[in-house]
């Protein structure tokens, strides 16, 4: 394929500091895409039309010339013959269908669908083995993208959005691959090492990587199992602005977000917008400094739509972070603070019908963890039998705990032999410093998430407050680390750490007494009857382990299974043999988390 035939979207010479200053720290060689190269396939396409500009000005710093337009299926032509764009692909539907893709390790991963990759169909395959900087198994799009295009600003890039709003000032779609549809893959063992493209962690997902851009995505009915990344996002990672993305009937297991240094979140699922390119510290660029959060700007948000539906998450684990199931993770940012008092235009998760169960976390928020993430609404879904461990090294106040990419309170007591309990079931966390420094003087919460009496300036000013409606959160487990007196013998210079409380099933399917339950929680409280963070949720008719302090519209203490929709509700006499089966079920298939290590001690 020849050069002319295909385009960049982001920076193109990757050593030269002017156009990628993260990049050229990796030293790889001009090119086309930087680190993110050598996939097993590697998809590339011609996007837009100079116009007969210079696209290789030099004083463009990987921008495009003036006058630059998207390419559509207009510019197809008549015929193959006359078509003066052969690597358009709105003219060049494709698919890559029913392979078997394994063993790429030089940075791309099994799949890399680089930019313009529009209509592709992604389906049927075996994505095995691999190992890539952003993503192992399938990348659509990567880290890097221009700054957003804004509604009415004489300040857009070329060549803009394919789309216009009648709002004004509202983020418009980037248009970089449009209507890829995954579907029916199997997507399993691969890693991610981590991308210095996002700085405060290394983000990529270990099985699939959905990055800004991908809009009116689909990933329906995949098989993601056993993924690992040593950032955030063990299985599958919708990371920056996108719209209106589809993530249904996919079954995502034992996948894993691990990393020695730093907390790393969303062990199943991240959700996630990118962060914005570091600020200059004194007269070096990306220079370690920790700047005013004031002179950031927030993340632009994951973009607005987007539908998580009916998904099996269960297994996976954030080994020393938050959201071993599930994480959201600045899924606003720009959005509010660009139209404070008007949430219909904020970015927007549904995240329905979805069984969220036996995952396990380092931190908190086993099931489902929540940060700068104010408009997310979690209805109809089971979350079960998720497991805290209070392992992770920040809450020991560990050498590098000030330096963890996620902020909250540590260890304030007993420090270096106990660790305390956190919130299993889900868990929301304090708005982050950055984030907090753009809001302005008011901001008007979305309906019915907020517990104050005031939707204006209410607790989303401070927290991610999603709505919970018609959920079940059931015995969702709380341990924490003891550090106890030296071994014996051979382990004499080593101090025994024990899982408390500790838990021997004896039988198979035995519900074990002396468990404790936390479903629902705040970084910052004590225990499932504590709010000293300063907020307590509010779900309604939902079926929880316990409702003290829970008192909403609807809601009981005998959590039970959804049994679909359209399906009749189980009678509460019979809840309690429901409960049984339900307890032996889980206790068969929970991960035997003893076995975690105590990470960072």
């Amino acid at each position: 394929m020849a050069f002319s035939d295909i385009d960049r979207y982001e920076a193109e010479i990757a050593f030269l500091a002017g156009l990628n200053g993260n990049l050229a720290e990796l030293l790889q060689e001009p090119s086309l895409m930087g680190a993110l190269e050598g996939a097993a396939i590697t998809v590339l396409a011609k996007g837009v039309d100079f116009h007969g500009a210079n696209q290789f000005d030099p004083t463009l710093l990987g921008g495009f010339p003036v006058g630059t337009t998207l390419l559509t299926s207009a510019n197809c032509g008549t015929s193959a013959t006359n078509n003066p764009f052969k690597s358009n692909f709105w003219c060049n539907p494709s698919s890559i269908d029913g392979l078997g893709l394994t063993n790429s390790s030089q940075g791309g991963g099994g799949i890399f669908i680089h930019g313009w990759g529009h209509n592709l169909q992604v389906a049927n395959n075996r994505v095995y083995n691999n190992a890539g900087t952003l993503s192992g198994g399938i990348n659509v799009g990567q880290g890097e993208f221009p700054p957003s295009y804004l509604q009415g600003s004489a300040t857009n890039a070329p060549p803009g959005s394919c789309q216009s709003s009648t709002i004004a000032g509202i983020q418009l779609p980037y248009c970089h691959n449009l209507n890829v549809n995954m579907h029916n893959n199997a997507v399993t063992l691969n890693s991610s090492t981590g991308d210095e493209l996002f700085s405060a962690t290394p983000a990529g997902a270990g099985g699939v990587s959905i990055c800004t851009g991908s809009d009116f995505y689909r990933f329906n009915n995949n098989w993601v199992c056993g993924n690992l990344s040593t950032g955030d996002g063990g299985g599958v990672g919708h990371v920056g602005c996108s719209y209106n993305g589809d993530i249904e009937h996919n079954s995502i297991l034992f996948n894993q977000s691990s990393n020695p240094t730093i907390p790393a979140n969303g062990g199943g699922l991240l959700v996630m917008g990118a962060p914005d390119a570091d600020p200059p510290c004194g007269v070096t660029t990306d220079q370690d400094c920790v700047p005013a959060p004031s002179s950031i700007t927030p993340s632009d948000g994951t973009g607005p739509g987007l539908v998580i539906n009916a998904n099996l998450i269960m297994g996976n684990a954030a080994e020393s972070g938050s959201g071993g199931g599930v994480m959201f993770q600045q899924v606003n940012g720009g959005d509010v603070t660009s139209f404070p008092t008007t949430p219909a235009n904020w970015n927007s998760v549904r995240f329905t019908n979805n069984i969220v169960a036996n995952n396990v976390a380092g931190w908190d928020g086993a099931g489902i963890s929540l940060l700068d993430s104010l408009n997310v609404n979690i209805v109809n879904n089971t979350i079960m039998s998720n497991d805290t461990t209070a392992s992770a090294g920040v809450l020991f106040n560990t050498l590098g705990a000030p330096l963890a990419s996620t902020q909250g309170p540590t260890c304030t007591s007993n420090c270096g032999t106990a660790s305390a309990r956190q919130p299993a079931g889900l868990v929301v966390l304090q708005n982050s410093a950055v984030f907090v420094a753009n809001l302005p003087a008011t901001v008007t919460c979305p309906a019915g998430h907020f517990t104050s009496t005031s939707a204006s300036n209410g607790n989303c000013r401070a927290w991610s407050v999603p709505l919970l409606y018609n959920d079940v959160f059931w015995q969702n487990r709380v341990f924490n680390i003891q550090v106890g007196a030296l071994g014996t013998g051979t382990l004499n210079q080593q101090h025994v750490v024990t899982l408390a409380p500790t838990l021997n099933q004896a039988t198979t399917g035995q519900c074990l007494a002396g468990s404790s339950y936390w479903d629902l929680g705040a970084r910052g409280d004590t225990g499932p009857g504590n709010h000293s963070s300063g907020i307590t949720l509010a779900p309604t008719f939902s079926d929880l382990t316990s409702t003290a302090g829970y008192t909403g519209a609807g809601n009981t203490g005998d959590a039970m299974i959804q049994l679909g929709e359209g399906q009749p509700s189980i009678a509460r006499p019979e809840r309690r043999a429901v409960r049984k089966r339900l307890c032996g079920a889980a206790q068969r298939a929970r991960v035997d988390h003893r076995v975690l290590s105590a990470s960072a001690l």
